[in-house]
């Protein structure tokens, strides 16, 4: 058994479902945690600049959350046999993991993380310029893409293409025009600034917050249903999702909903076998020591 470091924020997310099944399977690990504070400083240091990543022997960094819950899955013996269970195994863990990718980039804009990287004006970050636009080497300083087949003003340049850079019988001389078009081809509108971008990030964070909060509720509403259909399908709902032994499935299953659960109990009401389950796998001996003695985050 290769000696494991699981790096991660100081938080349960994408995380807590290796750190489960580690405690599950007996497995030393350390786990390594950073604050956002120190993110900038050691990014570099990992695979695609990605957390959770997973350190073994010999220095080996493996990132990807699934990718590194599926390896522990198979080495815990959390993993079903035949392909066809590996399979359902597989989606289930995938559909809860998209509703928690939504949840989470929508906690996280909501209580601050990410909204350092909005300015008034346009996003800021290590590819923007003061202005808002795009920059970089293949971009001219207006911000526009620059390339072989760009024109001088960084619009596409080609054979169906017009010297504006965009022509067609819905285009105006200036090669984009409509409703909501100004004469110059950029987008008008009651939060544009006359350079076509959007202003007023007071403006920008509220429509960023119904936007994520609004993706987050859709995968919820869209995905739970059939989450629900699929655990009944395995003795009526009544144990775990592949049967009578808990997988990495239902392990996936819990961190995912955890967060959720805790703020929002009544989003369950309409899943009562779902419900009766993560009740089920708390109470789990095992989880319920490890839930018990592990470091309690706010995510």
């Amino acid at each position: 058994m290769p000696n494991y470091t699981l790096h991660y924020f100081n938080g349960r997310g994408r995380a807590e479902c290796m750190r489960m099944m580690f405690h599950m399977a007996g497995v030393k690990y350390m786990d390594k945690r950073y604050e956002f504070s120190d993110w900038d400083r050691c990014r570099n240091d990992f695979p695609c600049n990605y957390l959770p990543c997973l350190e073994m022997d010999g220095g080996m960094r493996m990132p990807e959350t699934m990718a590194i819950c599926r390896y522990l899955a198979r080495e815990f013996g959390f993993y079903p046999k035949s392909s066809m269970d590996m399979f359902r195994c597989d989606y289930i863990c995938d559909c809860f993991y998209e509703i928690m990718d939504d949840y989470m980039r929508y906690f996280h804009w909501k209580n601050g993380r990410f909204r350092y990287n909005w300015m008034e004006g346009g996003m800021m970050g290590s590819n923007m310029g003061p202005s808002g636009m795009m920059t970089g080497p293949n971009m001219g300083s207006s911000g526009m893409m620059m390339g072989s087949n760009m024109g001088s003003s960084g619009m596409m340049m080609g054979s169906n293409m017009g010297p504006s850079g965009m022509m067609g019988s819905n285009m105006g001389s200036s090669g984009m025009m409509g409703s909501n078009m100004g004469s110059s081809g950029m987008m008008m509108g009651s939060n544009m600034g006359s350079s076509g971008m959007m202003m007023g990030s007071g403006d920008m964070n509220c429509n960023y917050d119904n936007y994520m909060y609004w993706r987050y509720m859709n995968s919820f509403n869209r995905i739970m249903p059939f989450m629900e259909r699929s655990l009944c399908m395995r003795n009526s709902g009544s144990q775990y999702f592949m049967g009578e032994k808990m997988m990495w499935c239902d392990m996936m299953f819990y961190c995912c909903m955890e967060s959720m659960y805790m703020q929002n109990q009544s989003m369950f009401s309409s899943y009562p076998k779902m419900m009766a389950l993560y009740n089920r796998i708390g109470s789990y001996p095992k989880i319920a020591s490890y839930l018990k003695s592990r470091c309690m985050t706010n995510w």
